[in-house]
């Protein structure tokens, strides 16, 4: 495509074909839409021989950093404008510092809405300290800080509130950083300092807002108290950092940390990236920041449109996910379920569509169940382990 300086990924995944048939068909539309349109772009931009040769981190390899700054300036003017739209249950929520007692209702919240801020205050001053005390300069804090919430927030809603199985943040916050305030302000030691980051920022999919915000959907369902929950939910994260640590360490002194590939994907292929950074030490790149106003205003524009045309097909987290490795491997399966769930819905109407959920939640449930299966084959019959699902 495009003189073949363009690749279109298909991969079919049935798995996805079944949670995007339980999508909002607007969200379904517009994520293959807004992929297809956006190879479209890069393809045009190859041709015309006005491709970006600014290069990011491996989280971004899949695409060119000009669609990359887009879909960062999309993500942030969706939070933005999500966050805008609460700010009166958000005020609300402050008054709680001063007032515990009066303003909305929190007794069947996961937490008090005063401890619920406390904790981030605190938690926001000693990822502050800890990061500055690694390398991070104190001027880049807010940004960073900012700058990971937002995509953190993003996955979250995408999920929660959009059905969407999975999301994942266009850049990783430390290169947001590196490319749009330039490296002088950071130092060698800076970027070092945020190398280290990618551990918790670059698979922001993994964050574990996504997996709360749909426990305390469903939740709602049990009045009274959810504060044996919140207890739970921290059980569990303590269990499983402390499994994770002790399994990391453990594999890789008895292997080699540097023969484990999943080690290379938690954080360590950062380095081959960094490595030429410092010794280019590139400044703030203006280009990234015009392809990022160019996606804050088209995403504005179509949330504008959605809140005016009830008619309107494109809905905006399509556009803010729209770019992407998860989105490559995805987008395929999107248009499929799309195309099935709009003829059920057209032809055969709510009760067809209904009686057919079914089969779209076998999918889902085959391609979990055999691949627990083996899950628990592999580690008796094999010495190397291999990738189960794609799911």
């Amino acid at each position: 495509m495009f003189n073949q300086t363009l690749h279109l990924p298909i991969a079919l995944n049935l798995a996805w074909v079944g949670f995007f048939y339980l999508v909002n068909l607007e969200i379904t539309f517009s994520i293959w839409f807004f992929y297809v349109l956006s190879k479209v772009q890069e393809g045009v931009f190859n041709v015309l021989g006005i491709a970006s040769t600014e290069r990011l981190s491996a989280y971004e390899y899949s695409q060119p950093a000009d669609l990359t700054h887009q879909a960062a300036g999309a993500v942030i003017m969706l939070v933005l404008f999500g966050l805008w739209n609460a700010r009166s249950h958000l005020k609300e929520v402050a008054q709680k510092l001063w007032d515990p007692q009066g303003g909305v209702d929190d007794s069947q919240e996961l937490l008090r809405y005063r401890t619920a801020l406390y904790g981030f205050l605190g938690s926001v001053l000693f990822v502050s300290a800890w990061l500055w005390r690694s390398g991070v300069p104190i001027a880049v804090l807010p940004v960073l800080l900012i700058v990971s919430l937002i995509f953190f927030i993003l996955v979250a809603r995408v999920v929660a509130t959009g059905g969407v199985a999975t999301a994942r943040s266009p850049i990783v916050p430390a290169y947001f950083i590196i490319s749009g305030l330039g490296t002088s302000i950071l130092g060698a030691k800076g970027l070092v300092a945020l190398n280290f980051t990618f551990i918790w920022q670059g698979e922001s999919r993994t964050s574990p807002m996504v997996a709360c915000s749909n426990a305390l959907k469903l939740a709602e369902m049990i009045p009274g108290s959810k504060t044996r929950l919140f207890w739970g939910i921290m059980l569990a994260l303590v269990c499983s950092l402390g499994g994770a640590a002790y399994m990391t360490l453990k594999l890789a002194y008895t292997y080699g940390a540097i023969n484990l590939s999943l080690i290379n994907w938690a954080g360590a292929h950062g380095w081959p990236y960094v490595g030429p950074t410092i010794l280019n030490m590139p400044e703030a790149n203006m280009r990234g920041w015009l392809f990022t106003g160019i996606g804050a205003l088209v995403e504005a524009l179509l949330m504008v449109a959605q809140h005016r045309w009830f008619w309107w097909p494109f809905h905006p987290v399509g556009f803010a996910i729209a770019v992407g490795w998860l989105t490559s491997q995805i987008w395929f399966s999107a248009l499929i379920a799309w195309i099935l769930k709009l003829v059920i819905v057209r032809f055969g109407g709510v009760n067809f569509f209904q009686s057919m959920k079914p089969f779209f939640l076998g999918l889902i449930l085959g391609e979990v169940v055999i691949s627990g299966i083996w899950g628990v084959i592999y580690p008796l019959t094999t010495e190397k382990g291999r990738w189960l699902t794609n799911m």
